[in-house]
């Protein structure tokens, strides 16, 4: 369990989906990384979440590392007929989705004008 120095992650519940908002702008870290993962997967497989929506609000930086923790979370949620929606992406981050064609792959939903990142 992590301690609250190591809360990467705001959850919060909006009727079937799990709204879950990262704690860093800058998500660049391994172990920062690992806690994303490992925390994500938590909730499919011990809270039983099937609906989450990652909220992109806030976020600045995304290293490629965290790609793979993504996929496999897609990939847990898909098998016990799950989704996952990726809200509020600034241009920005959106960018790198497009260009590796992750776009394609996750429903990424671009945040629209400058917004108050809700």
């Amino acid at each position: 369990m992590p301690t609250p120095a190591q809360r990467v992650l705001d959850i919060e519940e909006r009727g079937d989906v799990t709204v879950v908002r990262f704690c860093d702008r800058m998500i660049m870290d391994e172990q920062t990384i690992r806690l994303i993962g490992e925390q994500l997967m938590k909730l499919v497989d011990e809270q039983g979440k099937r609906n989450l929506a990652l909220h992109f609000g806030h976020v600045e930086y995304l290293a490629s590392l965290i790609v793979a923790k993504l996929v496999a979370v897609k990939k847990k949620l898909d098998s016990v007929g799950g989704k996952i929606t990726f809200c509020h992406v600034d241009p920005q981050i959106y960018k790198i989705f497009e260009v590796s064609r992750l776009d394609k792959y996750f429903d990424v939903q671009r945040a629209e004008g400058s917004g108050d990142g809700s």
